[in-house]
């Protein structure tokens, strides 16, 4: 059975695109009105209009590379390669009920990049969409699961699975070792990875926030050309 389809819907307002765009504008709105008042600040106003403008621009594209990796998601089988028995490397997408901005970041993290060359290295893979706590205890304590990639929000000790909702990374001290753990979200506020958990290889380690750009920035230079 296959529900996926429904858990992801724009049904709180504008999509995330669009929310960007509206914000952008009220604050050069806002700016507008300033250097009303102010005709000193003109010059600044005409800086700040052409940075805006730029930003637009940018979160414009960014909006197809969000609907491409999306659809990519939907539409690839949730196992690649995979036999019954095999070793196999853990793909998991953390996108469930989250509020509607979040999505946007998710989707901006290249998740095309990682599983094409997870394919390309010719080793099975499992792809856990919409990841709820349940199944993602399933594949930490699955033996047979020996890499693991996250991608969604979180902390560096924890996954964000829903709006208010985390799964603890220490709570799986008694789990299977795995050979690799990469957590592709943030990895601020302390405390121990996964990785760490689990002892496993951690290349792309961090403990602060990060954006799309850090993500990418690995998939493309680090994790791709390894």
């Amino acid at each position: 059975m296959n529900n996926n389809k429904v858990l992801y819907k724009h049904t709180r307002g504008f999509s995330p695109i669009i929310q960007y765009i509206v914000i952008y504008w009220f604050i050069t709105g806002c700016i507008f009105i300033l250097v009303s008042l102010i005709p000193s600040l003109q010059d600044l106003f005409i800086v700040i209009i052409l940075c805006t403008m730029f930003t637009i621009f940018y979160v414009y594209i960014h909006g197809y590379w969000f609907d491409i990796n999306k659809y990519y998601l939907e539409h690839i089988p949730k196992e690649i390669n995979y036999k019954e028995g095999s070793e196999y490397a853990g793909v998991v997408i953390a996108n469930k009920n989250l509020r509607s901005y979040k999505y946007f970041h998710i989707y901006n993290a290249g998740i095309i990049l990682l599983v094409e060359h997870l394919k390309n290295r010719k080793i099975p893979i499992k792809i856990l969409n919409y990841a709820d706590e349940e199944r993602f205890k399933d594949l930490v304590y699955d033996k047979s699961c020996i890499e693991l990639y996250i991608i969604g929000h979180g902390r560096r000790n924890a996954l964000k699975i829903h709006k208010n909702k985390f799964i603890e990374y220490e709570n799986f001290k008694d789990a299977p070792p795995k050979r690799r753990v990469e957590q592709l979200h943030c990895c601020h506020k302390g405390g121990r990875s996964l990785a760490e958990v689990l002892g496993a290889e951690e290349k792309f380690k961090s403990d602060k926030k990060r954006d799309c750009e850090e993500t990418i920035n690995y998939l493309l230079n680090e994790l791709i050309f390894e």
